[in-house]
């Protein structure tokens, strides 16, 4: 079971860190969030250009491109707004 008041800036032994042995604790601990931010921010900026593609995919201005459906007998374009239409990936 853990230890639930031991100190943190203890060495293994019980021994205290000496300043140049928590600096090197320290600055390898720095190393390893700095790669870990860097996967996150990585990770951020596929999930925003794979949101991006995927509504270039889906929205169109085009009414010839746009996804039809079938109203009172005529084809008219699927709209979301009044200049924009849904394609039939978006649909």
């Amino acid at each position: 079971m853990s230890d639930f008041d031991r100190n943190a800036a203890a060495a293994q032994y019980g021994a205290p860190l000496t300043r140049a042995e928590a600096a090197v604790v320290d600055e390898g601990l720095r190393a390893y969030m700095l790669r870990i931010y860097n996967y996150m921010v990585l990770g951020l900026a596929i999930t925003g250009f794979a949101a991006l593609g995927i509504y270039m995919l889906s929205v169109t201005t085009d009414p010839a491109a746009a996804m039809k459906i079938l109203r009172n007998g005529t084809q008219i374009p699927i709209p979301i707004s009044k200049t924009m239409f849904m394609t039939p990936v978006g649909y």
